[in-house]
């Protein structure tokens, strides 16, 4: 008979474990995404692999699940800032204000011509010569994959 995996706690389904395997997974499949041009889908999925690592390092943590989706408050609960050595320090706060900025947990009903209504709402058209989904998108990609990387880097030994 297969070992049975514990239940996690009422109202967290998923462990660390889990978040971050979700994370790496998330990020991979923006490499395939992004060259078919569905790049509201990537904005999209880019904040949902960085909203998975956090919890990944909050769930670490023992904290309670949440419902919401705020970046910066999942990333902040998890202590993610504190495992960032000096020497990525920039490249942290630059990636998450990327995706801060740019991510909504909305945006998975967004289709390519409403997330340009968005960004051009949100002024992120700006300074951008040829197409500023695509480039939003790259830059969103990026960010969560900079993040990804980081997080593995950090995560602790079992």
């Amino acid at each position: 008979m297969a070992a049975q995996r514990r239940q996690p706690p009422p109202g967290q389904e998923l462990d660390a474990d889990d978040y971050l395997e979700a994370a790496k997974d998330h990020a991979k499949a923006l490499s395939g995404l992004y060259p078919d041009g569905d790049y509201a889908l990537v904005i999209y999925v880019s904040g949902v692999a960085a909203e998975c690592l956090f919890r990944a390092f909050r769930a670490k943590k023992g904290l309670p699940f949440r419902s919401d989706h705020p970046l910066a408050g999942l990333a902040e609960e998890a202590g993610f800032p504190d495992l960032v050595p000096d020497a990525h320090r920039e490249r942290f706060d630059a990636a998450l204000a990327d995706l801060i900025v740019r991510w909504r947990n909305s945006h998975r009903f967004r289709s390519n011509e409403a997330m340009r209504r968005f960004l051009k709402w949100l002024r992120l058209d700006r300074g951008i010569k040829g197409d500023y989904l695509k480039e939003n998108a790259r830059r969103m990609s990026s960010s969560a994959i900079e993040l990804v990387n980081l997080g593995v880097e950090q995560w602790p030994p079992p």
